[in-house]
C-alpha cells in the first residue's frame, strides 16, 4: 500500500528591520487549511559577540571585496572555511575629505536572521582638513554563521549587500529603465527600441538583429509599459541618439491579477520605506532553480514590472527580495509569490499577492 503526504508549508514575511520586538506578529500560513491567518510568536535575538580588527587581520579573499565595493554605501561578508569565523565589513563609501568613520555598536543573531547596528561620524565643521578623497569602512569578527545579514544606522537607514558572486544591487555598468514603447526600428543588422519616460524624454537600446532576438521582443506591444536592463557599454547611434546594450526585458502584467480571486491575499502593509527589503520565510528547503524573478516579481498601481533581485538563503528556507532602484513615495505596489515557487508543495492558487504602499519620503 502506497502511502500519501500531504506536504504543507509555512510562510512567514519581514519587512528588513534590524531589530524586532521579541513577539512580533506574522502573517503565517496555517498548516491545515492553506489559509491565511495572524499569529503571535516569539522571535528571540541574542546580542553576539564581535571584536573589530584591522585591515591586517582581514582575510585576503575579504579585502579584495573590500577594494572592488568600497566606494559604495553597503557592506559585504565573507566565512573562513578553516577556522569557521566570520567577517562583516561595512562601508561608508567615498567622502570628499578625511575625517569621516563608522563603527559596528551592536550584533544581534536569530535562527533566521543576524542583525547589525553602526554609528556614523563626521569631522567638525570647523576642522580644516585636506581635500582628499577617503573611503572609510569597519571590519568586525565573529563565530556566527551569516545568513540573511541586515545592516541599519540608529535613524534606520539601511546598508545594501555586495558580494562578487551574489550581488542584491545593480553592479558597476548596468542600468534598469521603465517607461512607454514609443517604437521598435531595424538598421544595419540591429533592433532599436525607443522608450519614453514619465517625462515624455526617449532613450534608445539594442539587440542584434536574430532569431534569439526577434523571440525577445516578439510578445511586445507598442505604447504599453516595458521595464529594461542594460548594459551602460559602447553605444550604438540611431539618428544621432546614443542606444545601449538591451540585456533583459520585463513585460508588465494585466492589471486584473490585482483582484482575481485565484492569488492567495496576504496583509496589506503600508507605509515602508523606499528601500524596502522584503524576506520570506519558509519551513521547507526550497529549490534554487525556482526561486527567480518569473516566480517572485513586483509590479506597480498600472501593472509595470519594478527591477528587483530576489534570492535564496544559504539554508534554503528564506527568500530576500532587495529592489534595484528605490519605490516612489505615495506608490501602491504589489508583491506576487507564484506557486512554482514551492513547486515540491501541493497548493490550490496561483500562489501568494501582497499589496504595499511606500510612505512619504
Amino acid at each position: 500500500m502506497r502511502k500519501k503526504f500531504l506536504i504543507s508549508t509555512c510562510i512567514a514575511l519581514s519587512i528588513g528591520l534590524v531589530y524586532m520586538p521579541s513577539k512580533a506578529s506574522a502573517k503565517i500560513l496555517s498548516k491545515n487549511t492553506n489559509s491565511i491567518e495572524t499569529k503571535t510568536y516569539s522571535m528571540i535575538y541574542n546580542k553576539v559577540n564581535f571584536h573589530t580588527i584591522s585591515q591586517d587581520d582581514a582575510p585576503s579573499d575579504l579585502m579584495k571585496k573590500i577594494e572592488l565595493y568600497k566606494g559604495n554605501e553597503g557592506f559585504v561578508s565573507y566565512t573562513d572555511s578553516s577556522s569557521n569565523k566570520s567577517y562583516i565589513a561595512v562601508m561608508a563609501g567615498e567622502k570628499p575629505t578625511y575625517g569621516y568613520g563608522i563603527t559596528v555598536k551592536a550584533v544581534e543573531n536569530s535562527k533566521q536572521e543576524v542583525n547589525v547596528l553602526v554609528g556614523e561620524t563626521s569631522p567638525d565643521n570647523n576642522a580644516i582638513l585636506p581635500q582628499i578623497v577617503s573611503y572609510p569602512y569597519t571590519i568586525i569578527e565573529t563565530d556566527i554563521p551569516l545568513n540573511n545579514i541586515t545592516v541599519k544606522n540608529s535613524n534606520g537607514k539601511n546598508y545594501s549587500y555586495y558580494d562578487i558572486q551574489r550581488s542584491f544591487q545593480p553592479i558597476i555598468g548596468i542600468s534598469w529603465v521603465s517607461g512607454n514603447l514609443k517604437n521598435i526600428y531595424k538598421e544595419n543588422n540591429f533592433i532599436f527600441l525607443e522608450v519614453q519616460n514619465s517625462n515624455k524624454v526617449s532613450q534608445f537600446f539594442y539587440l542584434n538583429d536574430n532569431e534569439e532576438s526577434e523571440n525577445k521582443i516578439k510578445d511586445l506591444k507598442l505604447n504599453s509599459n516595458v521595464t529594461i536592463k542594460y548594459a551602460l557599454g559602447t553605444p550604438q547611434k540611431y539618428n544621432n541618439n546614443s542606444s545601449f546594450p538591451l540585456t533583459e526585458i520585463l513585460l508588465p502584467i494585466d492589471k486584473s491579477s490585482f483582484t482575481d480571486s485565484k492569488w492567495q491575499d496576504l496583509s496589506l502593509q503600508k507605509s515602508l520605506d523606499k528601500n524596502m527589503q522584503l524576506t520570506l520565510y519558509y519551513d521547507k528547503e526550497l529549490e534554487k532553480e525556482n526561486v527567480s524573478n518569473t516566480n517572485i516579481y513586483v509590479v506597480d498601481n498600472d501593472g509595470t514590472r519594478i527591477p528587483t533581485e530576489a534570492t535564496l538563503s544559504d539554508d534554503k528556507k528564506s527568500i530576500r527580495i532587495i529592489p534595484l532602484k528605490p519605490y516612489v513615495a505615495n506608490q501602491t505596489y504589489y508583491l506576487f509569490i507564484t506557486s512554482d515557487v514551492t513547486s515540491n508543495i501541493k497548493v490550490s492558487n496561483q500562489g501568494y499577492r501582497m499589496q504595499f504602499e511606500v510612505s512619504v519620503q
